[in-house]
């Protein structure tokens, strides 16, 4: 498991993640054991699309320990809200996982960078 040097870097690639989430936690963006990839998260938007608040977690995942980067945060009814502000790095065997108070109120966007 070795980490690329992204002052050497070969390649960037965008790309954008999207969920409707649920109780149960799912994983919005994922970087596997053996990618020899960094992943520059740029911004995680939460969007409530219903009538009523709604609560949102978010987890980060590193070697199999979790760190919550936000618990249970409320967001108005049709609004949202930008929960990551400036860049998250994701090294190899890492992720960013997600649920909501209830199903299909809350949608996900996560925007990143795959870096080799």
């Amino acid at each position: 498991m070795a980490n690329p040097n992204i002052a050497e870097l070969t390649s960037i690639i965008g790309q954008t993640n999207g969920l409707s989430l649920t109780t149960a936690i799912q994983t919005l963006i994922a970087n596997g054991a053996s990618t020899n990839q960094i992943y520059k998260v740029n911004n995680l938007l939460a969007c409530n699309k219903t009538n009523a608040d709604a609560t949102v977690s978010v987890t980060v995942n590193i070697n199999g320990t979790n760190y919550e980067l936000v618990s249970e945060l409320t967001i108005p009814a049709r609004s949202t809200i930008d929960i990551v502000d400036g860049s998250l790095y994701l090294t190899e065997n890492s992720s960013i996982s997600a649920l909501a108070s209830a199903n299909s109120t809350i949608d996900i966007l996560g925007s990143f960078e795959k870096i080799t």
